[in-house]
């Protein structure tokens, strides 16, 4: 003579009996770990890093658009997003300049509107010659190069910009930009330029420019930062 059992599974089955706590999951999603014992499941808005074996999730880098100079008069980017991006990083690699002696220079838009005034700036450079400063208040443009060491068309610059927090309303958005380039005559130039632009408004597009002629070639790329 047999005799049976009954025996029922909890639903939803604990952490701690080998399950997950969850009664439901999101399609196409991935669980993950809090590090407190409990099972989640993976904000779709996060960005998944890997360090020394760990599943994290973390705000990072998104390629947000990106842009080839051909004899360029601008390079604009109208596309950002200040809901989804915390701050923005444009990369410019290899730019060259069609009139040898030309700045780079970048203005910000307010409600589509490109801002040409009210812009201050310093820049602190060394050379393969020298060190110097310059700067400028209430100007047209945030120079990322130097008046004094323009950019010279026979080598490609390169320079990296952060434009920190876009969308506030009640101070200034910052720009720090770091680069290096070529001035001509055998002189490297590697600078910093900080600085802002008046307007207390959220700034949604980016303009790029030469002070002369136009934009001959290098690649423009814009991430955006994803809020945490």
């Amino acid at each position: 003579m047999s005799q049976g059992f009954t025996n029922s599974i909890p639903n939803p089955l604990t952490v701690a009996r080998g399950g997950t706590g969850l009664s439901t999951t999101t399609a196409n999603n991935l669980l993950y770990s809090s590090g407190t014992g409990v099972i989640a499941n993976l904000p779709t808005s996060a960005s998944i890093q890997i360090e020394s074996g760990t599943l994290a999730t973390k705000g990072g880098l998104v390629l947000i658009s990106s842009a080839n100079a051909s004899a360029s008069a601008t390079i604009d980017f109208t596309t950002i997003n200040n809901t989804l991006y915390q701050e923005y990083r444009i990369i410019l690699t290899n730019v060259v300049p069609t009139t040898s002696g030309s700045n780079l220079a970048l203005q910000m838009s307010v409600a589509g509107v490109v801002q040409t005034s009210l812009y201050t700036w310093l820049n602190s450079r060394f050379t393969t010659t020298t060190t110097a400063i310059s700067g400028a208040v209430s100007t047209s443009a945030f120079s990322i190069s130097a008046a004094a060491d323009a950019i010279s068309n026979v080598s490609a610059g390169c320079f990296i910009i952060d434009i920190f927090d876009c969308a506030n309303t009640t101070q200034v958005s910052r720009i720090i930009s770091n680069g290096t380039y070529y001035a001509g005559s055998g002189v490297e130039i590697v600078c910093t330029t900080g600085g802002h632009n008046g307007r207390v408004d959220a700034i949604d597009g980016f303009r790029f420019q030469m002070s002369s002629g136009t934009i001959a070639s290098g690649t423009f790329s814009l991430y955006g930062i994803k809020k945490t």
